[in-house]
């Protein structure tokens, strides 16, 4: 008796999705925008914006998929660049929304400007020194490096090269750590800014309005760039993205070790 009570709730409720769809058919009529998106913490990502909760699927472009706003918004992150002027042609026809309506226009594009020469350099770019044939950094897959040499020889700085994805922390031409980076700015379109900076302020969780991510561990040195922790959307879900838009991601725990030492002024090199 339980089983068919709900079996009949059940075509009661198709029931009534299909009489909504035949007297209000705008009310259930499926719409969809497509934006193309850049920000320092995400780098390039495609957002898609539905008028109701869509049923999820995958399509054309590889990447990183994350559903918000109840799955009324879709955010693509490419596994790959997008290349500078080009037009994209985006095919949503496998999606549907609950009231199991589908799109009327099912092909989106969307332009790409070329890419434009950022200023990638804001003061003569320090030229790291190596210390000795014998002083070398292991990362994580094996890669041996060459230490840097300290470019500020008192008190403590913090030094960034993006050639080595390397972090030293320098005090008094000692080293106290050395940290691996685990991505930067794309250097042929959104480019890490090199130079001489500072911290200005730190943050313990920052909330990017603009990318719409956390930042953990947050280190401002520069109008939108931040060294921070790998950011995570408001579901949980962490940025695996191969690029940032130009800010310094460390993993988690090296980041929040980086947060303590710095302090409000620390001097910033980023080579």
């Amino acid at each position: 008796m339980k089983n068919k009570l709900i079996l009949l709730l059940i075509f009661l409720e198709i029931g009534l999705i299909i009489i909504g769809i035949l007297i209000y058919p705008s009310v259930f009529k499926l719409e969809a925008r497509v934006e193309y998106r850049t920000s320092h913490e995400i780098g390039q990502e495609i957002v898609i914006f539905f008028n109701q909760p869509v049923i999820k699927t995958r399509f054309g472009i590889e990447g990183e998929f994350v559903w918000l706003d109840s799955n009324k918004e879709l955010h693509i992150i490419p596994t790959e660049e997008l290349k500078g002027d080009t037009t994209y042609q985006l095919d949503l026809s496998g999606f549907r929304s609950f009231a199991l309506t589908r799109l009327k226009e099912k092909s989106f594009s969307f332009y790409i400007l070329p890419a434009k020469s950022i200023l990638a350099s804001l003061n003569p770019d320090p030229q790291a020194l190596p210390l000795s044939g014998d002083a070398l950094f292991t990362k994580s897959n094996g890669e041996s490096v060459e230490i840097n040499r300290a470019q500020i020889t008192e008190g403590k700085y913090i030094d960034i090269d993006l050639s080595k994805m390397m972090l030293i922390v320098f005090n008094n031409s000692q080293i106290i750590d050395i940290y691996e980076v685990a991505a930067v700015g794309n250097p042929w379109s959104w480019p890490t800014p090199k130079g001489s900076f500072s911290v200005l302020h730190k943050e313990e969780n920052h909330f990017s309005r603009k990318s719409y991510v956390w930042m953990p561990w947050s280190i401002h040195f520069y109008g939108d760039y931040y060294i921070h922790e790998i950011p995570y959307w408001p579901n949980g879900q962490r940025i695996t993205s191969k690029y940032s838009g130009g800010c310094i991601r460390l993993p988690a725990g090296s980041a929040k070790l980086v947060y303590d030492l710095a302090e409000i002024g620390t001097p910033i090199l980023v080579h």
